[in-house]
């Protein structure tokens, strides 16, 4: 039961407040990101108009000069920003993000994590996998870390303030971690 649905009987009342983000996905090239966040929330059955779509974009992160831009000549951070806005424009209460910051530099990592941040502090649950332990420590409350699909490791916050979660993974996957010198 998912927020008080069975997600096999009842799917649409669960995919409407539930958003899944990941790394790779991408939209059809020809939209701009205003475009296909107004396609996408469309099919969500949410109502919104262009402005609307980019306030939620900016506040997403997405610069002003990618507004306009046909989203097959922008970077992944773009499309991630396009998510993320969706949804916040479906007011998702559960938010499950794989790996959303791959390939993105450190900037646009940031900014993941600050919206994920925003997100946390408007009640929303988030679910996080991530193969970037210094992600993990920035936009978790509580840690799991696993080998071979079992979680071997699991840490609330405050706990990783007192061990570094690079030695905790690399302790828990059984490689030895050197610290920085």
């Amino acid at each position: 039961v998912v927020l008080g649905h069975d997600p096999v009987a009842a799917p649409m009342q669960v995919r409407r407040r539930v958003s899944f983000i990941d790394g790779r996905g991408r939209l059809p090239g020809p939209m701009t990101p205003v475009q296909g966040l107004m396609f996408l929330a469309s099919l969500s059955s949410v109502p919104t108009d262009t402005e609307g779509c980019i306030n939620a974009l900016r506040m997403m992160g997405l610069p002003d000069r990618h507004l306009e831009v046909p989203v097959d000549e922008l970077p992944t951070a773009a499309h991630v920003s396009v998510s993320l806005a969706l949804a916040q424009l479906r007011s998702s209460v559960i938010l499950v993000l794989d790996d959303p910051t791959v390939g993105l530099d450190s900037v646009a990592t940031a900014q993941v994590t600050d919206a994920l941040a925003a997100f946390q502090r408007k009640g929303t649950t988030t679910l996080l996998t991530t193969s970037d332990v210094l992600v993990a420590a920035t936009a978790a409350d509580h840690v799991g870390i696993l080998k071979s699909g079992t979680r071997v490791a699991e840490r609330h916050r405050h706990q990783l303030v007192q061990a570094s979660l690079t030695s905790l993974y690399a302790d828990y996957i059984g490689r030895k971690h050197t610290p920085d010198r």
